[in-house]
């Protein structure tokens, strides 16, 4: 049986990176002018700040574990 071992710095790369257009897009709801569109896209962009920064912070979390280091 061929096991690969579980790299935490790659996991890590890779899900930085699937992140990333997320964030964008609640970046730019965040930008919206509230006067032409309403408070609800600026709502919902710092609902999603807010997860993908807690997203983030936990695949940090288990990268450290996993390695004693991590890429930022």
């Amino acid at each position: 049986m061929d096991t690969e071992k579980f790299d935490a710095l790659a996991f890590q790369d890779e899900i930085y990176q699937e992140l990333r257009p997320l964030e964008g897009l609640f970046q730019a709801m965040d930008a919206v002018s509230t006067e032409t569109h309403g408070e609800l896209p600026r709502l919902f962009a710092e609902i999603g700040l807010a997860l993908t920064r807690n997203l983030r912070a936990k695949v940090l979390s288990i990268a450290t574990t996993n390695t004693g280091k991590s890429h930022e």
